[in-house]
């Protein structure tokens, strides 16, 4: 190597830096050159000359030949005498000190736990099944948010901002369904929901009570399948899209339900960036008139009579 690149190299050299060198002593008038040799070590310190010069000094290894037992040298390593022939590098190599990544963010709560945030959405709300976390990591080295494996081929974020915690049914499963209206009314409140002169107030109450009701049948049996849960997440989505009337109209209440499907599709459902994608969007606001041909249909739970579900159908704040 020539001087110049044996500076180069010694520049990017730091405490903790990993080098192998190959070097031998060059020839004399009256010896060839010795053999090749390299010598493994780590760099213990760095310092400058007063005439700028950048010095290393290496622990090299014990197999190191020529330096058995291994110990403390300078890089480039020393030259004896003349005549023993100068000292010839012919390649260096350096391998920059690497820490262990901080994994702290996939802590996990106790299984069956569920913390949700009770006020703004800086607050996250925790999913209650621990994600597999070689998949944690996977998604951390790629720059992906954290997610949740709720079942196989479907799964939401880690953290879920806390005006969006009443559109994720898994967190919601056995729970009680009066807490998920007051949750839910909320809700509303934080998204700036107003449906008063709306024709789709009703579906919208309707809808509410209907999600209330599979909330009911969640006491009993509980989804484990993505098909499972293909029910309430609709059921869900059908809440969100009702939102965004109020936000976008109807062409915003089209595109949360083409967008949730998808989501669900692909087996990845992140309502927070759904609904905020609806609520930059420059769409026209019409929540008076419903669009040319669009009934009014009952849903799920609708046969169910006015029972339980009755109790929970209360006015929207």
């Amino acid at each position: 190597m020539p001087r110049t690149e044996v500076n180069d190299f010694l520049q990017k050299l730091q405490d903790g830096t990993r080098i192998s060198v190959r070097w031998r002593f060059g020839a004399t008038t009256e010896e060839d050159a010795t053999e090749v040799v390299t010598w493994t070590g780590k760099v213990v310190e760095i310092e400058k000359d007063t005439d700028g010069r950048t010095r290393a000094t290496v622990h090299y290894d014990a197999d190191c030949v020529g330096f058995e037992g291994g110990g403390h040298t300078s890089f480039p390593p020393p030259s004896l005498s003349n005549a023993k022939g100068p000292v010839e590098i012919l390649s260096a190599e350096a391998r920059m000190p690497r820490k262990f990544p901080n994994l702290t963010a996939f802590k996990q709560p106790p299984p069956g736990n569920v913390a949700i945030a009770t006020t703004g959405e800086s607050e996250p709300l925790t999913s209650k099944r621990p994600r597999d976390e070689a998949e944690a990591i996977a998604d951390a080295l790629r720059g992906d948010m954290a997610k949740t494996r709720i079942a196989d081929g479907l799964k939401v974020p880690t953290e879920i901002p806390a005006r969006f915690a009443a559109f994720y049914p898994h967190l919601w499963v056995g729970g009680n369904p009066a807490e998920w209206i007051a949750k839910f009314n909320d809700t509303m409140q934080k998204l700036g929901t107003n449906m008063h002169g709306s024709l789709k107030r009703g579906e919208l109450y309707e809808a509410r009570d209907n999600f209330a009701g599979w909330m009911e049948i969640t006491q009993h049996v509980k989804p484990t399948t993505k098909e499972e849960w293909l029910l309430p997440f609709n059921l869900a989505f059908r809440l969100l899209a009702l939102c965004a009337v109020s936000q976008q109209g109807y062409k915003g209440e089209t595109q949360v339900r083409s967008e949730t499907r998808a989501a669900f599709e692909t087996g990845y459902v992140n309502v927070a960036t759904i609904y905020k994608a609806i609520e930059k969007s420059e769409v026209a606001v019409d929540t008076v008139t419903s669009p040319k041909n669009e009934r009014q249909t009952g849903g799920f739970f609708r046969g169910r009579g006015r029972g339980r579900g009755q109790a929970f159908r209360g006015r929207v704040k």
